[in-house]
């Protein structure tokens, strides 16, 4: 398969933290400070287990998760120069790895990791970390894997990590789910649809309950790839059926509820103001394909898609694709903000682009989370929606034809 599947930054950001989300939330609303409760008032349960959970965590992983990346480091440091040992605890080790990871220092993390695997072997994190010493330098690949030194890290990377999956057999099968999922990931990134397929199977088919979900998500969006909804239907079923307490089962009835729009004709969009490039109405593209992609300033992983759409549209140069960019003021997003960001020259923006009105075009094509892609075939009928990590030349090659073909045409 070609290196066209392969995935973008946005899937390897999800690599380096197991529950990282690909969507990108709102931010929080202000809230009004809570009334004094009565003395001796209990919180709700939920509070209670939230509070625990935040007790029982240790000080380096509470560090963490405030994003004090450094402060955690130099903890983590005292204790190993107060213990005179290379390794201390392997939790605040880890935790560390995790910081050095979120602050780019790639290297440091994966000796980390490697270090605790070995002075920890059969311990959750020592099996956990022999994972992550792989997982972290895929990190190092932004957007698709194109050089051969790239494609060469994720192939090995990918044969590593089933190599620890098969070392593990026996062990926590979580541990060895996600050994198999990532791998499957890393295939994908080199090109290799078939081997990613294999690892994903593989994923899922161990007892746990977070990756064999999130394996069965990818092994539904091979499917939507191929155009082949009922496979895509039965896997993502499957998912919310056998992991509905899982860490991925949002990602799978997302893309059900998304299932419903496939076949459909397009709406039009609600655009409140143009402010890249001529009006433009999905009507008057009809024998075209058009690319509809959901995004916003202030989106990290959309930046990190804007370099692959400038090259998407450099590939299909006279050619009839269309791209349009909708993006939706939230946030300290302005139409004037939005303005001077699509005329940056290092977005190499040269398609149309709109703001959504009220978000109301977002909510008419499930845009629920941004990124977002949609793709219409030439007859109008909507043929994707989900991620533009997961649209392929492939796909687009084969509505172009259609658009071509007088089956298609006639709507037969």
């Amino acid at each position: 398969m070609s290196p066209n599947r392969a995935h973008v930054a946005l899937l390897l950001l999800s690599l380096a933290a197991p529950a990282r989300l690909l969507v990108a939330a709102e931010a929080p609303k202000p809230v009004a400070p809570p009334a004094a409760k009565p003395a001796g008032a209990k919180p709700p349960a939920a509070a209670q287990g939230a509070a625990a959970a935040d007790e029982a965590a240790g000080p380096v992983e509470k560090l963490y998760k405030e994003h004090q990346w450094q402060k955690c480091i130099d903890e983590v440091s005292a204790l190993r120069e107060r213990d005179k040992k290379p390794v201390t605890d392997a939790e605040s080790e880890y935790w560390a790895a995790r910081c050095e990871q979120s602050l780019k220092l790639i290297e440091a993390a994966r000796a980390r990791f490697d270090a605790i695997a070995k002075a920890h072997p059969g311990t959750q994190r020592g099996m956990q970390s022999a994972i992550e010493k792989t997982t972290v330098r895929l990190n190092t690949i932004e957007g698709k894997a194109r050089l051969p030194a790239e494609l060469k890290l994720a192939t090995d990377s990918a044969t590593e990590l089933e190599a620890t999956g098969k070392a593990l057999a026996g062990k926590d099968p979580e541990v060895i789910s996600r050994a198999y999922y990532v791998a499957g990931n890393a295939w994908r990134m080199a090109g290799e649809d078939d081997k990613a397929n294999v690892a994903y199977d593989l994923s899922a088919a161990q007892p746990a309950k977070d990756y064999p979900a999130k394996s069965l998500y990818m092994l539904g969006i091979d499917a939507m790839q191929d155009f082949n909804l009922e496979r895509a239907r039965t896997l993502w079923t499957r998912c919310t059926e056998l992991y509905p307490e899982s860490t991925g089962i949002d990602k799978c009835n997302k893309a059900i509820a998304r299932l419903a729009l496939i076949g459909t004709p397009t709406p039009e969009l609600d655009v409140e103001t143009w402010i890249k490039g001529p009006p433009v109405k999905l009507a008057d593209l009809r024998g075209h394909v058009v690319l509809v992609w959901f995004f916003a300033t202030w989106c990290p992983h959309c930046k990190a898609t804007m370099p692959d759409m400038a090259a998407l549209k450099r590939r299909y140069a006279g050619k009839p694709l269309s791209i349009i960019g909708v993006t939706n003021n939230t946030k300290e997003q302005t139409t004037e903000t939005a303005k001077i960001f699509v005329d940056d020259p290092r977005w190499e923006i040269d398609y149309p682009v709109a703001v959504d009105n009220a978000g109301n075009s977002s909510v008419a094509f499930e845009a629920t989370g941004i990124p977002s892609a949609i793709l219409i075939d030439p007859r109008g009928k909507i043929r994707f929606s989900d991620h533009p990590t997961y649209l392929t030349d492939e796909m687009i090659d084969r509505l172009l034809a259609e658009g071509t073909s007088p089956t298609a045409a006639s709507g037969h």
